[in-house]
């Protein structure tokens, strides 16, 4: 029999990575619209929302930049069918809970089980494992592309550490100096 607990565990860990991922693009980099060309892009370090450092990007720190940015597309793009499928994991996962409460019931000497309603949660519990085998291709597709996503976050890290050795800072935004009307947003975690 199908264990939901276990699918839960096992999903959380694929989202959670895939998450992690992204937080990691996220406070490593934040980026203006458009700003992956590769033109003039320049490093802003901050600390509590003053900046400590600003330095141009070499081609290569712009490339991995880019190629940064371009995997956080490609997961963003995955993530759509995926929001579907865990609101209706959810959904049969919470069936499956409350019948298995009504079905089980322990008192100090004894247990009672509604065969009936047992019927029910394992039919509910197939329902959950043919929901997983229709988006396996989508978990998988996920838990590869967070994969390169922190791969790509991870050259690109290495790519400015040498940059960054020695500086105090909370907060890095990469921007083109460039372009006209850039949101600045500093976040300073105190």
């Amino acid at each position: 029999m199908f264990q939901s607990s276990n699918f839960k565990v096992i999903f959380s860990t694929v989202m959670s990575s895939a998450s992690l991922a992204t937080v990691l693009v996220t406070q490593t980099v934040t980026a203006t619209p458009n700003s992956s060309d590769n033109q003039d892009l320049t490093l802003l370090a901050y600390k509590d929302c003053n900046l400590v450092l600003s330095h141009k990007l070499s081609d290569e720190q712009s490339k991995l930049y880019t190629e940064l940015r371009n995997q956080e597309f490609l997961i963003e793009k995955l993530e759509a069918p995926l929001e579907e499928f865990d609101m209706r994991t959810e959904s049969l996962s919470e069936q499956i809970e409350e019948l298995t409460s009504q079905a089980i019931i322990e008192t100090e000497g004894s247990i009672f089980i509604d065969k009936a309603l047992l019927e029910e949660t394992e039919l509910l519990a197939g329902e959950l494992e043919d929901l997983v085998d229709q988006y396996q291709p989508d978990i998988d597709r996920m838990t590869s592309q967070a994969d390169e996503i922190a791969d790509a976050a991870e050259a690109f890290t290495d790519s400015i550490e040498p940059i960054t050795e020695g500086i105090d800072y909370d907060s890095v935004s990469i921007r083109d100096l460039n372009k006209e009307k850039q949101w600045d947003t500093c976040y300073s975690y105190k």
